[in-house]
């Protein structure tokens, strides 16, 4: 008989992290430990809404209508929060997004990313400001048809795109290029994970390098 040693296919992250989700702000047993979460009862919640960040000061007592519970040790909530489009979009997600939690002072602070929290119909695009420079995504049905990057109505209204079917528009503004190609390649990158590492259907049409 020989014996051979089980691998692990699910890692445990070793660093603090917090999980999003519909109801909740989820914290890793590393962030636990970390933020002493089991001798830290509540929380206080701050927001930076240009970028991204959202900020968790933890505390042992009550002493405001602005705390909230740390339930057994491992997670909160916050409906307000969670209200908003730019959190709620990466709360509906069916793949839960892991974010890295650092210390800033007194705060645990996440950046969340850009997640297409903005919608149009496609019919009605100039609801889309003209300025409006960003990421964003078509999508049919329940598909996501093209990912890009750009000026959203200027990119919309090229030729080659107005036989493109599609259904709604789904952006996040962000003004820095470098910084939307850097979230274009990342949501490129998450589909293709999804997708046996295939490109959406008018990214193949379009061009963009299937090493991406």
């Amino acid at each position: 008989m020989t014996w051979v040693k089980v691998k692990k296919t699910k890692v445990q992250r070793n660093e603090p992290s917090v999980t999003v989700s519909s109801d909740r702000f989820s914290f890793n047993s590393c962030f636990s430990k970390l933020g002493e979460l089991n001798k830290n009862s509540f929380v206080n919640f701050y927001c930076d809404e240009e970028n991204r960040k959202i900020g968790f000061e933890f505390k042992k007592d009550s002493d405001s209508n602005d705390d909230y519970r740390v339930i057994a040790a491992r997670y909160c909530k916050n409906s307000e929060l969670l209200n908003k489009p730019w959190i709620r979009k990466i709360a509906q997600m069916k793949e839960k997004l892991v974010f890295a939690a650092k210390k800033e002072g007194k705060k645990w602070v996440i950046t969340l990313c850009p997640a297409f929290e903005i919608a149009v119909k496609r019919n009605e695009y100039n609801k889309i400001p003209e300025a409006a420079k960003g990421i964003y995504r078509y999508i049919k049905g329940d598909e996501v048809v093209y990912i890009g990057k750009g000026n959203i109505r200027e990119r919309l209204n090229e030729k080659q795109r107005i036989e493109w079917k599609f259904d709604l528009i789904e952006y996040s503004e962000i003004e820095d290029s470098e910084e939307a190609l850097s979230w274009e390649d990342y949501w490129i990158g998450k589909y293709k994970s999804s997708h046996d590492f295939e490109l959406p259907l008018y990214n193949i049409i379009s061009g963009h390098s299937q090493e991406k």
